[in-house]
């Protein structure tokens, strides 16, 4: 059972492009599968909290940061296992 709480934020840049279309799209299966909420936050509002290190687009899933390619079956396994450990 996944955490109801947990909130996925998809950081992603303006205009969209094929990656952040690619990504939210992604995100969104896995966020519906296990019944999470989705967020989508434009990058250059959130570059102050996160550095210039750190280019959209990206998932940031609390504190964890989650680059652009990772699998869907990738981001389900860690959403359970985090659920899990809390």
């Amino acid at each position: 059972m996944v955490n109801p709480n947990i909130i996925i934020e998809v950081v992603v840049t303006e205009p969209l492009g094929t990656n952040c279309r690619k990504l939210i799209y992604n995100t969104g299966l896995v966020a519906e599968k296990l019944g999470l909420e989705i967020k989508i936050t434009r990058g250059d509002s959130i570059k102050e909290e996160l550095g210039e290190q750190i280019v959209p687009p990206f998932i940031l899933i609390g504190e964890l940061v989650l680059g652009k390619d990772i699998a869907p079956e990738k981001l389900e396994q860690l959403l359970t296992e985090q659920s899990s450990l809390k």
